[in-house]
């Protein structure tokens, strides 16, 4: 059986004009290939699939497209789905032995979905480190340490803690245990009635009735993401639009896989936020505030000071609205596209 050779790992300031793969990313001058779910990249559709780690494993498993003048590999940004892709290719042998619970730690990572137990523990112990650089370092020398650029030294470091997660994943428990704690929360939660999820399934909109005493429970008013961990949610349904509404705050999100190249049905394209605030203030008189649909997961925001008038809409009534709104609305977002995502108002 023909296997791949392991790649050699270089950041981005260190490639020079040396050819590479991207990982996770987008081309640069000298990329021979793009391995990568982001919006417009030049991946072979042949090898498309949800994640880029997922798409890096068929790579890996393919001969006949491999590009066997090319030994190294880099990636632009920090996060788990590139550190994961980035495995295959610098550990191929490892990460193929482990690929199943590596493409779950990936997704947990991108998309927070949980569906294996053990990979929620690495994805959170991973995320971890990745928001603590000082904890990275504790791992390795500083003869090991002495890039300059932070995330060269984090994937490189990283990249060997990786396997050692896995195999030894009780040693980094603690790492992830404030979000696992989030997690169960959220989960016992919806298992209790005071959070209640029910799916649009044509419009790909999830919305959830959030109990006012959530908002409260750790003894003061607070925003939506404070008390309920959305990666449970987003656990829960796979619609890639999500409405939650309690009795003082609105808020709508775009989940992160309708900004890249999602292969698997179901999720529709992402409308432009903005148009829909205005739509909202308009019809109902509430103000909000809303992001371009090019952010990774842009959010429409009913804020609690808006009680008051809050109070005078019916739930019913903003779900229509929005629901009629993205039924309706021209496409903003479209990764598919080749050139810029972003599309005009006419579609």
């Amino acid at each position: 059986m023909d296997t791949i050779h392991p790649h050699h790992y270089l950041g981005l300031e260190e490639l020079g004009d040396l050819p590479h793969l991207v990982v996770d990313g987008a081309p640069r001058e000298h990329t021979t290939l793009v391995l990568s779910h982001w919006p417009s990249t030049p991946t072979p559709r042949a090898l498309a699939r949800d994640l880029s780690a997922e798409i890096v494993a068929d790579y890996v498993s393919s001969p006949e497209h491999w590009q066997r003048s090319t030994v190294v590999v880099t990636n632009d940004h920090l996060d788990i789905d590139g550190l994961v892709s980035l495995h295959f290719l610098v550990d191929p042998d490892f990460a193929l032995a482990h690929r199943a619970l590596l493409i779950e730690i990936a997704r947990i990572g991108d998309f927070g979905v949980v569906r294996d137990d053990a990979a929620a523990d690495v994805a959170w112990a991973l995320e971890t480190l990745m928001d603590e650089p000082e904890l990275i370092g504790a791992h390795l020398g500083e003869a090991e340490m002495a890039q300059s650029n932070a995330t060269t030294r984090a994937y490189r470091t990283l990249l060997q803690v990786l396997p050692r997660i896995i195999e030894r994943p009780e040693l980094y428990h603690s790492l992830g245990a404030p979000q696992r704690a989030r997690f169960t929360q959220t989960v016992a939660d919806m298992a209790d009635d005071l959070l209640t999820l029910r799916e649009i399934v044509g419009s790909d909109l999830a919305v959830i009735d959030v109990d006012e005493s959530l908002s409260t429970r750790d003894g003061g008013d607070s925003s939506i993401e404070s008390y309920i961990d959305l990666s449970a949610i987003a656990s829960a349904t796979k619609c890639s639009r999500l409405l939650l509404l309690s009795s003082s705050e609105v808020l709508y999100r775009d989940r992160y896989e309708s900004w890249v190249r999602y292969v698997s049905p179901g999720v529709l394209l992402r409308r432009d936020l903005e148009e829909l605030s205005r739509l909202l203030e308009e019809r109902t008189g509430l103000p909000s505030a809303a992001d371009p649909p090019g952010a990774l997961t842009p959010s429409l925001r009913i804020a609690p000071q808006n009680l008051d008038r809050r109070a005078s809409i019916g739930d019913g009534e903003l779900v229509q609205l929005i629901c009629g709104y993205l039924d309706r609305a021209p496409i903003a977002w479209d990764p598919w596209a080749s050139g810029s995502p972003l599309r005009s108002a006419s579609g």
